[in-house]
């Protein structure tokens, strides 16, 4: 047995060998596995209805048998219907044999011109090619005249005898006897899926095993019901589809409007082709059945029409977070799956695909699956920013910022993503997979950002508030200026950036804090000299916050040993008491871990109780 922790190369060795058998186990055991998967869909879209039937006091088989039945007689009215329509369709059709060779004429004269000549000429070429090139004309011997008239030959008389007719019925019977065949044995399958479902769910959770039991049962719930959803919703929009096809060739006059309405809802199950073939079908039609083209163009608009509100306007609402696949990956199932399986494969890709992801939100060998097929964001917002600034594309990491703000407030923009951004970057430089030109690239960008949303986002005082402060002040109620707050970096530009952002969110709320450049301690006591501050908020980014820090926290304190002294370990996941010990604080200096933290503090730093600590 192979560990996980083995060699890499063993380990991918095995993962690539799993998964050619298992395609070759899906492709050469396809007679069976098909049967089995359309019977699995067939029992997802009745087991609501056995499940109804239940509730209403009657037994699980009577159930089960009756909801069968009920769908094989409807398949067949349908099929019948069908049929029938389309018999009556194929009488039709020479009546509109006229149209069709005007059309016919119509096209060719369009084509006159220069591409007639070209096949012209290409076919003149190819009978001088088959022309053989000794040939001669065969003279005829003296006195006897050719013969202009070839003698007759006998016709054989071909007379089949009894056992000739079993043959000819296979091969008329055929190509129906299998597609009859293969709904037999679904139905029969989805029967015994229905009477034992509970056996057979007990069956896989006893084969994931007891200690997988939580991740398979939420696996198994999700799946079916993302597919029962799925196919609910699927049902009623082909049959909304079905019926405006239906209603608007009515009023086109385009004859036996009612199948192609049929025809268009059941085939648009089959993604991509049937719809296709559905708008071609009447279409067809119409171009024999009138002699304009205007009702033609009619027909083929309505299906345009229809088919892209649905596509773009009702699928997309409707069908939001249900599958949990993305667009692109229907569309790589389905070539997947119809290699695979053929046409059935192409009408099973979607619900394969989203019991594939569902399980892969749970099973960690399938979570490759909901990474590469599922529609969820693989990134968070703060790895895409870091990702995009490191590839040279400011203007893609403006725009994440500007989407995260959509639903989120400028505090929590700043404090869960473009600080989590900088901590990237810090542990990537420590790492030394970080240079410094890429770094200075990272925080000039990352500048211009946090400037910019704060001129959008936390515009300081307007006029009118000056004026207010004015009138305020003339009335003698002017509250009292408050204490200067200055923010200082403890290492780099990325604690400068930090306090950059709790500079502007302060000052949305009024009050101001001036942040100073990065640079030595030595510099940063001589301008704190100047400033003579209350309060100070040393920035500090991990992993290597507490060190440095520590380190200008003594020189600035022994400075300035009357100023109150805030620490913000950004993103600190350990205790702040512990950290407070290690960095040596005094009783009226505090470690804070976060943005709305120094806020509080700095509106607190306003009441009297603050200010006499």
């Amino acid at each position: 047995m192979i560990r996980s922790t083995g060699d890499p190369t063993t380990r991918a060795s095995v993962t690539i060998t799993s998964v050619i058998l298992v395609l070759a186990a899906l492709y050469f055991a396809r007679a069976v596995l098909v049967p089995l998967s359309l019977s699995i869909l067939l029992a997802f879209i009745l087991s609501p209805l056995v499940s109804w039937l239940e509730r209403c006091r009657v037994a699980r088989a009577p159930a089960v048998i009756l909801v069968s039945a009920l769908f094989v007689a409807g398949t067949g009215v349908l099929a019948w219907t069908v049929g029938h329509q389309l018999y009556q369709v194929a009488l039709d059709l020479p009546n509109y044999k006229d149209n069709i060779e005007k059309k016919i004429q119509v096209i060719r004269h369009v084509n006159d011109g220069a591409l007639d000549r070209a096949t012209g000429t290409i076919s003149e070429l190819q009978k001088d090619l088959a022309t053989p090139a000794s040939s001669s004309p065969v003279k005829s011997a003296p006195g006897l005249e050719p013969s202009t008239k070839a003698a007759p030959r006998p016709v054989p008389v071909i007379i089949e005898s009894p056992r000739d007719l079993f043959p000819m019925l296979f091969s008329i019977l055929g190509p129906v006897m299998g597609p009859i065949g293969m709904g037999v044995m679904v139905v029969v399958f989805a029967v015994f899926i229905l009477l034992a479902r509970e056996k057979l769910r007990n069956r896989l959770l006893r084969l994931a095993g007891r200690s997988y039991l939580s991740k398979t049962t939420q696996a198994l719930d999700e799946a079916a019901t993302r597919v029962s959803r799925y196919l609910l919703i699927q049902s009623a929009v082909n049959v909304g589809y079905g019926t405006l096809v239906a209603i608007g060739l009515h009023f086109a006059g385009v004859p036996n409007a009612l199948l192609w309405g049929v025809l268009a809802g059941l085939l648009r199950y089959v993604p991509y082709i049937g719809t296709l073939i559905g708008a071609a079908l009447p279409t067809l039609l119409a171009l024999g059945a009138f002699e304009d083209w205007k009702r033609p163009l009619l027909v083929l608009g309505l299906f345009i029409l229809i088919e892209v509100v649905v596509a773009y306007i009702v699928e997309p609402f409707l069908y939001a977070s249900q599958t949990g696949i993305s667009s692109l990956a229907v569309l790589v199932s389905a070539v997947f799956w119809t290699s695979l399986w053929g046409p059935v494969g192409l009408l099973l890709s979607t619900p394969l695909t989203v019991c594939l992801v569902a399980f892969g939100k749970y099973v960690p060998h399938l979570e490759f699956v909901t990474i590469l097929l599922g529609d969820q964001s693989v990134l968070s917002p703060e790895v895409k920013i870091y990702q995009r600034l490191l590839a040279a594309d400011p203007e893609e990491s403006r725009e994440v910022a500007e989407e995260y703000l959509e639903g989120h407030s400028l505090l929590e923009l700043y404090e869960s993503v473009l600080v989590p951004v900088l901590i990237l970057a810090e542990q990537d430089r420590r790492r030394a997979e970080l240079d410094e030109c890429r770094q200075r690239f990272l925080f000039q960008n990352l500048r211009e950002i946090i400037e910019d949303l704060g001129q959008q986002y936390a515009p300081l005082a307007s006029a009118s508030e000056e004026q207010e402060h004015l009138k305020a002040r003339l009335r003698g109620t002017e509250r009292k200026e408050p204490e200067r707050i200055i923010a200082l970096p403890a290492r780099d530009e990325g604690d400068e950036l930090v306090g950059l952002m709790l500079e502007q969110l302060a000052a949305r709320s009024g009050s101001q804090i001036e942040t100073l450049p990065a640079g030595s301690p030595d510099e940063l006591v001589h301008q704190i000299g100047k400033l003579q501050p209350v309060v100070m908020c040393i920035s500090a980014l991990p992993p290597v916050a507490i060190v440095q820090t520590r380190s200008v926290y003594r020189r600035i304190k022994r400075q300035n040993a009357d100023a109150r002294i805030v620490i913000g370990l950004w993103k600190f996941s350990g205790e702040t008491s512990k950290a407070e010990e290690r960095l040596g604080l005094s009783k009226t200096d505090r470690v804070i871990t976060s943005l709305s933290d120094a806020l509080e503090l700095i509106n607190a730093s306003h009441e009297p109780a603050f200010q006499n600590a």
